[in-house]
């Protein structure tokens, strides 16, 4: 059928439709098969698509994962609901989210490997292979890992840092990485600088680079420093902290730090301060030079708390029916909005949504299991609907429905209200007059085409039979 439309017509139609719709239409012949599945078009798909906050939390009685996209805007609406297809024995550490696809591993307990990169939006996932370094062929080690994308090779890479020997402190580290185009790991360990990194802490992804909180011994010091690995160049490489967090005296390695980024910039959360809960937030005004960091603000927990109802029989009783109030406190920064205020952790799990300007602080209504394991599942990042893995051969089917996938083709806020149409970046409708219209003329073209065959079939075997 695309014979009759100009490839060029036919992006602009399917970039208006649905996900699910895109998905399905993958079905109908090799030629859009292979147009849908192309890298050109994929990267076009995604640039055409509204940007989400993707939030995960454990919750529930038994606790379970759960994986949701929400719009970044006052009312923080729910868009949808992501069925999470994996299991493990309490929840998967995400290493990171890039461009719709999410790496999880299944290592919270060190001596289990399991690694998946994940679109949860078409519900295609791959499994990676057994790293070289293991529990079973190491011993006991200690780790961590880094997920981002490389643009110039069109590539999504993991990169996997190793302590092989866990009760050793100072043993330089292994590498190594897993490329999504080969599907294999590579031994990285000559180009891996030999320092300590937080255990279990991925590394954050920005500007093309996994970003580590690391240490090492000099002068009989324990030195604070941030660990980069170039995606593309996959090179290593060291960046200093604020220079008043440099060393660290106590002897211990200093893992009270946090990277996220705001206003596209590189920040760091420091909670090292003690007994006063205070955390300052420090910004790297410009990015790769450690001149330029800043504190931007300081947080003193018991000058900025806010007050959450709980249930209470006996409060309850004297109260009239009221709920008692109990006052909590931010813990850790996860995540930044487009407006400016950061998403906390609070210390009862709830996540919170801080302006530094207005210094006010809003529940937004999402609580994680508060204890172990689960009490730092709590993971939120940006996210956009894509189409990556598609055409890879991979755990699920493309036509595969699910729940997550279905509600990709509804909106649904947290009252209730149901929207079946969205807009793209553009402000056009998804079900467009231009995208109906096209629909259309293929499926006359398609039927005026069968009777043309038919035509011509009917009358060679009238001339066969004449003859």
């Amino acid at each position: 059928m695309s014979e009759y439309l100009p490839q060029e017509v036919l992006i602009e139609i399917f970039l208006k439709l649905p996900t699910k719709s895109i998905i399905q239409f993958t079905s109908v012949c090799k030629s859009w098969y292979s147009l849908i599945t192309s890298p050109n078009f994929i990267s076009t798909h995604l640039n055409y698509q509204d940007e989400y906050l993707l939030v995960r939390h454990c919750s529930g009685e038994p606790v379970k994962e759960i994986y949701a996209l929400f719009c970044d805007n006052e009312n923080f609406d729910q868009y949808a609901q992501f069925d999470f297809p994996f299991e493990c024995y309490s929840h998967f550490n995400i290493v990171g989210s890039c461009n719709g696809l999410l790496c999880l591993s299944d290592d919270l307990w060190g001596y289990r490997d399991r690694s998946y990169i994940w679109n949860p939006s078409i519900r295609k996932s791959v499994k990676l292979p057994e790293p070289i370094f293991t529990y079973r062929t190491y011993g006991p080690f200690d780790h961590t890992l880094g997920f981002g994308f490389d643009s110039v090779t069109n590539d999504y890479k993991v990169v996997r840092i190793v302590h092989s020997e866990l009760y050793t402190d100072w043993v330089p580290p292994h590498a190594e990485l897993y490329k999504l185009s080969t599907g294999v790991w590579q031994d990285i360990t000559p180009v891996s600088p030999s320092c300590m990194y937080v255990p279990k802490i991925p590394g954050f992804y920005m500007n093309g680079t996994c970003h580590w909180i690391a240490s090492k011994q000099k002068g009989g010091e324990s030195q604070n420093m941030i660990v980069l690995f170039d995606v593309h160049e996959e090179t290593f490489w060291e960046m200093m902290v604020p220079d008043s967090l440099v060393w660290n005296f106590s002897g211990f390695f200093c893992n009270e730090f946090v990277l996220f980024a705001s206003d596209e910039s590189l920040c760091l959360a420091d909670s090292s301060s003690g007994n006063d809960k205070t955390i300052d937030i420090w910004m790297m005004k410009e990015y790769g030079d450690p001149e330029s960091w800043v504190k931007q603000f300081s947080i003193s927990s018991r000058d900025v708390s806010f007050n959450v109802g709980v249930v209470d029989e006996f409060f309850s009783m004297l109260h009239g029916g009221r709920q008692r109030q109990v006052a909590h406190f931010l813990v850790k920064p996860i995540a930044s909005r487009k407006h400016g205020e950061i998403l906390w952790r609070a210390d009862n799990g709830l996540l919170v949504s801080y302006d530094p300007v207005a210094e006010n602080i809003k529940n937004l209504g999402i609580h994680n299991a508060n204890y172990l394991p689960y009490r730092d599942a709590l993971y939120v990042n940006t996210y956009k609907v894509s189409l990556i893995l598609l055409g890879k051969q991979t755990d699920y089917s493309a036509g595969d429905t699910c729940e997550g996938l279905s509600c990709l083709c509804k909106k649904e806020t947290k009252g209730g209200r149901k929207f079946h149409e969205g807009n793209t970046k553009r402000g056009m409708r998804i079900v467009s007059p231009l995208h109906i219209s096209g629909l259309m003329y293929m499926s006359k073209m398609k039927a005026k085409r069968l009777r043309m065959i038919k035509q011509k079939n009917r009358f060679q075997a009238d001339t066969g039979d004449l003859v």
